[in-house]
């Protein structure tokens, strides 16, 4: 498995990876590496280059996951790793809690430790569903979204693309969030939030429309 990403949410992609016996483990990271080592840890390799990364599909193994939270940074850096052979795999974390009846997960979403998510939910491409999330009965989410820990959606909810869940927020029932919109940490959003908006308080307020 490769994982996407050397530094931060990497890290605690590795620890998962790592808990499930997933072998061999490298990392790709062409920007931000350690100009004194070739190796995470003194252990795992990091390949630093697409070139190297496209052998390193033909050769070994397809797989991959990111190690990225960022939603539109992701979903550009998995187009590209897509192109040159990579199969974008879903991780879930052995401790997290998934619904038995009506749950899809899509695509190359990771599932963090203690993630709750319960039945008739449906996650779309390139999520992170982070540690003590919760996503409750009826819940929609859709591509390359990041719910931040500790963060709630409760039911019937429906979460557009590229959304940002602050850590510790709540989504209250039925809300809709459009899409590349953006939940501060601690909020409590008790309306619908139009696209390209940032919600922060309690209640949610708008502060800032990309298009106002």
């Amino acid at each position: 498995m490769v994982i996407i990403g050397a530094k931060g949410h990497a890290k605690e992609m590795l620890q998962i990876l790592q808990d499930q016996s997933v072998n061999p483990l490298v990392f790709f990271d062409n920007i931000s590496t350690n100009e004194t080592s070739e190796l995470l840890y003194n252990k795992f390799k990091i390949i630093t280059s697409f070139q190297e990364l496209k052998n390193y599909f033909e050769t070994v193994s397809t797989a991959f996951c990111t190690g990225i939270g960022t939603t539109t940074i992701k979903k550009n850096l998995v187009n590209k790793v897509e192109a040159l052979g990579g199969v974008f795999t879903t991780v879930i974390a052995t401790n997290a809690h998934v619904g038995e009846f009506e749950v899809f997960i899509g695509q190359g979403s990771n599932v963090m430790q203690r993630a709750f998510i319960s039945n008739s939910v449906s996650i779309g491409k390139g999520n992170l569903i982070n540690f003590d999330a919760a996503l409750h009965h009826d819940v929609i989410v859709g591509d390359f979204c990041e719910i931040s820990p500790r963060a709630t959606v409760l039911g019937r909810c429906k979460i557009g693309d590229y959304v940002s869940i602050g850590a510790s927020s709540t989504i209250l029932p039925d809300v809709i969030i459009g899409d590349y919109a953006v939940i501060g940490a601690g909020a409590v959003v008790i309306k619908n939030v139009k696209a390209n908006t940032t919600v922060v308080g309690v209640p949610g307020k708008q502060i800032k429309n990309k298009y106002d």
